[in-house]
């Protein structure tokens, strides 16, 4: 092979050798999660909604790592069945992730809807019940410094402080007068004034120790605080990924030129 064809082999490799890496982290990343359910994208209602998403998960970065070999193979070897196998693989994934991404867009609200409704269902139900679920909450509200989903007063209908004694009735009375996890309380706070504080307090919603923004807004306003660097992520995995395409074609095309050439020769 010429030397543009040389480069343009070198180029393959390269590009798959990264995606062979990035599929092993995807594997990594996905075996981690299902060993360690505290993890905090664990937002998922039931177990088995949770554990479905791993395994797709799982199932992409080892899609990921074949894919890869399979390019790294067919560029050495000069294989012009792996080759193509290769670019028509890569090309259904580039469609499915750019379907995938408009997907998201277009039901941004409907996805936001569905995480927060989850939300509440473990902070109402779920939490000190579940040991998982609840050190889950509590990293969320000490990491992003917020408390219930969308404010403190979203733990006053909850197992939490039903547990507690029966604080919670029917009555409008014993309605305000709840107990917030001590990961509501703010950074810094002494425990013993944080302890004092959280418990039962009529005060909790207007008290200066706890954190009086939901997690739900947390989360959307770190998202539109990072959505620059989400696109542009988004856009170079992109781009890499098409110009591995079009590098497996244009290598295609000479490999089977040459052999042609070899051919007639």
């Amino acid at each position: 092979m010429n030397f543009c064809c040389s480069i343009v082999k070198f180029f393959v490799v390269l590009m798959n050798l990264v995606f062979w890496i990035a599929g092993i982290g995807i594997v990594a990343l996905a075996v981690w999660m299902l060993v360690d359910p505290a993890f905090t994208i664990s937002l998922a209602q039931e177990h088995q909604n949770y554990h479905y998403a791993l395994f797709i998960l799982l199932a992409i970065g080892i899609l990921m790592v074949l894919l890869a070999f399979c390019g790294c193979c067919g560029a050495l070897k000069e294989s012009s069945c792996m080759l193509v196998s290769f670019f028509c693989c890569m090309l259904i994934v580039l469609t499915a992730e750019i379907a995938a991404g408009f997907w998201a867009y277009q039901n941004s609200d409907k996805l936001e809807v569905f995480v927060k409704s989850n939300f509440k269902h473990t902070i109402a139900n779920e939490y000190r019940e579940v040991h998982a679920r609840t050190e889950m909450v509590d990293h969320i509200q000490t990491h992003l410094q917020c408390c219930g989903v969308d404010g403190p007063s979203d733990w006053a209908n909850t197992k939490y402080n039903n547990a507690k004694g029966g604080l919670l009735d029917l009555s409008v009375t014993n309605k305000l007068s709840y107990s917030v996890p001590p990961s509501c309380c703010k950074n810094g706070t002494e425990r013993s004034l944080c302890e004092t504080t959280r418990k039962g307090a009529i005060t909790t919603s207007v008290n200066p120790i706890i954190y009086k923004t939901g997690c739900m807004e947390r989360v959307i306003q770190e998202v539109k605080r990072n959505i620059q660097y989400i696109l542009l992520v988004g856009l170079i995995v992109i781009a890499v990924q098409l110009f591995g395409i079009l590098l497996v074609l244009c290598l295609c095309c000479a490999v089977k030129r040459n052999k042609d050439d070899d051919y007639k020769d």
